[in-house]
């Protein structure tokens, strides 16, 4: 196993937590929610790693189960989101879900937008992106222009939600600084202000080499709870403008 390799398998495994419809303003009867919102299990999704299938469904049941509300906030990404456990409770707000999933990459957020265009949430927090970059059949291009798409493609939907899209964070591996760097550049160069607020989320985690800062990291890629704490400080003044909106 190469080295690449050897450093995959724990955005897979370390961290275990729609459709255009009319939507009452009380609520959803849990009875009138399609299945349909949710992306089918014989869904092949593009760049999706097979190891990571079993348990992106895995979650996508869990989803239905633990449905969301309209209004909710919603925390949308990779492990790295996923890994934030209960976001509702680090900021104080039940309204917050966390829809996170390791090892997802964009497209497999871009096969599960359905539950968000359904549900109509209040806002969308972004972080998706690394798992793409780490393969290497995949441009940082390709990357940076699948985050601007999702905000597309949810401000589209849900014209009364507010986009926050968060730039890809640094890691410890300094063979991975230029496809983020250029994936970045290309969501900070095409993202429509009209559609979403960029977040340079990744300039406090980067340290005078443009590597993750080791203090707020668990193993080179994934936070620790500094950083989790530091991410909720970063994000606090526009949680509170939703909540008072």
């Amino acid at each position: 196993m190469n080295k690449r390799c050897r450093f995959f398998i724990p955005l897979f495994v370390c961290i275990s937590m729609g459709l255009s419809a009319q939507i009452s303003e009380v609520g959803i009867d849990p009875t009138e929610i399609p299945d349909s919102i949710y992306p089918k299990p014989s869904l092949v999704i593009t760049n999706q790693y097979e190891r990571v299938k079993a348990y992106y469904f895995q979650k996508i049941n869990s989803y239905k189960l633990a449905p969301l509300e309209k209004g909710d906030i919603v925390f949308l990404g990779n492990s790295i989101t996923e890994g934030g456990g209960n976001w509702a409770k680090r900021f104080n707000n039940p309204k917050i879900k966390n829809r996170g999933i390791s090892g997802d990459v964009t497209d497999g957020v871009l096969a599960r937008l359905e539950e968000i265009y359904f549900y109509q949430p209040a806002a969308v927090f972004l972080l998706i992106g690394i798992n793409d970059l780490f393969n290497p059949d995949i441009s940082a291009e390709y990357v940076g222009n699948n985050v601007v798409k999702i905000a597309n493609l949810i401000s589209a939907k849900c014209p009364n939600t507010k986009i926050f899209v968060q730039t890809i964070l640094p890691t410890l591996h300094p063979e991975m600084v230029p496809k983020i760097q250029q994936a970045n550049e290309i969501i900070k160069a095409n993202l429509d202000k009209k559609v979403a607020k960029l977040l340079n989320l990744h300039k406090i985690y980067a340290d005078e080499d443009d590597l993750l800062i080791k203090e707020y990291t668990s193993d080179g890629l994934h936070l620790n709870e500094e950083g989790y704490k530091l991410w909720v400080e970063a994000l606090d003044k526009y949680v509170k403008s939703i909540q008072n909106h």
